[in-house]
């Protein structure tokens, strides 16, 4: 223990110094984190925008073979089996670009609430949280919080923001599975087509 002899000033500010730029240090990492996983985010939204785009340009080519697939669907271009057949991989490559494009509107559906629940957690940043509170509530919980519970509340927001772009990271690559095997059964169509 020390006594006031031993006490000296100047090593009481080194140490309060060390501990702020600690703070300042955890910080600044848990907010570069966390826009990292912002980005990421925004990454898999622009992917299934993607998609959408991809199946557009699908669809007009389909748009071009038109007169070829009316005939090869009225049994005028080639035996019935072909007709056969080709409503069959029609309604696979349907099947398949729908539950792509339900992957891809929820991998872009925003979500409306912090999906943080705990109960040390004052929810304070996300925006459906900031605005349920009046704004004099809102100034004197802020005013209320300490650096290392600003910290701890930036880490919540942190783990909320990486469920959300895991999620959404599981829902891309869902989409662009079904996106891939679309486009497989869509180049199988094309080529009946051409053959007939």
């Amino acid at each position: 223990m020390e006594s006031n002899k031993d006490f000296n000033p100047e090593h009481a500010d080194e140490k309060t110094d060390k501990q702020s730029g600690s703070l300042t240090l955890r910080l600044s990492f848990v907010m570069s984190a966390y826009s990292t996983a912002q980005q990421m985010i925004r990454f898999s939204d622009e992917k299934a925008s993607f998609v959408f785009l991809f199946f557009g340009i699908i669809l007009s080519i389909f748009g071009v073979r038109g007169d070829r697939i009316l005939l090869i669907l009225g049994g005028q271009a080639g035996p019935a089996g072909l007709r056969a057949a080709f409503i069959a991989v029609f309604l696979v490559f349907l099947g398949t670009m729908i539950t792509s494009l339900f992957y891809g509107l929820q991998t872009i559906t925003p979500r409306l609430h912090s999906p943080a629940a705990n109960p040390d957690h004052q929810r304070l940043y996300w925006c459906h949280d900031v605005l349920r509170l009046p704004i004099a509530e809102y100034a004197a919980r802020m005013g209320s919080l300490g650096d290392e519970a600003v910290l701890r509340e930036m880490i919540y927001e942190l783990y909320a923001a990486t469920a959300i772009e895991r999620s959404k990271f599981d829902r891309i690559r869902r989409c662009l599975r079904w996106a891939i095997a679309s486009f497989v059964v869509w180049v199988v169509l094309i080529a009946m087509t051409i053959a007939q």
